[in-house]
C-alpha cells in the first residue's frame, strides 16, 4: 500500500516517540538530552494541533516519519513565522518520506498564511568536537511548489 500523509492523532504518539528517540540518543540534532515519553509526545501533538499542523507519514498502519511546525517566537512580529521539523525512521531513510512530509507541511502552512519557515539543525563536521548550528530560511509558498516536484508520488 502507498504511504499516506495525514494529521497526527493520539494513537500515533507511541510510534512518534519511537521514531524520535534515536535522534535524541544518538545525535546532537534534536537539542534534547532525554527522549520524551509517549505521554509527553501526546501533549506536544495536542498543543501543536491547536494552531499548527503535525503530520505523520503512514504505510500499512505504521508511522514511518512525521513533521510539524511550531511558533518561532512569541513576539507579534513573528506571528507568521514558524520553525519546522521532520523526523523519519532510520529503516526508511532515502525513500522520499522527508521531502514529502516537508512539501505537505509547507502547503498547509502556506494556506494558514505563514510567510517564513525556519529549521535550526545541529550537525557534526569532520572534527569530533566541532558543531555547527545551521539556520535555513524558507519561503513556504516557494518551497511547497519546489519540494512537490521532487516528491516521488507521495501525497
Amino acid at each position: 500500500m502507498k504511504p499516506v500523509i495525514r494529521l497526527a492523532a493520539a494513537r500515533d504518539c507511541e510510534r512518534i516517540s519511537a521514531v524520535y528517540a534515536p535522534y535524541v540518543l544518538n545525535t546532537a540534532i534534536s537539542f534534547e538530552t532525554e527522549p520524551p515519553s509517549p505521554d509527553e509526545v501526546r501533549r506536544r501533538v495536542s498543543d501543536t494541533l491547536e494552531f499548527l499542523p503535525w503530520l505523520v507519514c503512514e504505510q500499512n498502519g505504521q508511522v514511518l516519519g512525521y513533521s510539524y511546525a511550531d511558533k518561532y517566537r512569541a513576539q507579534a512580529a513573528y506571528q507568521w513565522s514558524v520553525s519546522v521539523s521532520v523526523y523519519v525512521d532510520s529503516t526508511v531513510h532515502r525513500a522520499g518520506i522527508g521531502p514529502a512530509l516537508y512539501a505537505s507541511l509547507f502547503r498547509i502552512l502556506d494556506l494558514q498564511g505563514c510567510t517564513t519557515c525556519m529549521r535550526v539543525s545541529r550537525y557534526r563536521t569532520n572534527r569530533a568536537s566541532d558543531y555547527i548550528a545551521l539556520v535555513v530560511f524558507i519561503r513556504s509558498a516557494w518551497s511547497a511548489r519546489s519540494a512537490s516536484n521532487s516528491v516521488h508520488g507521495m501525497t
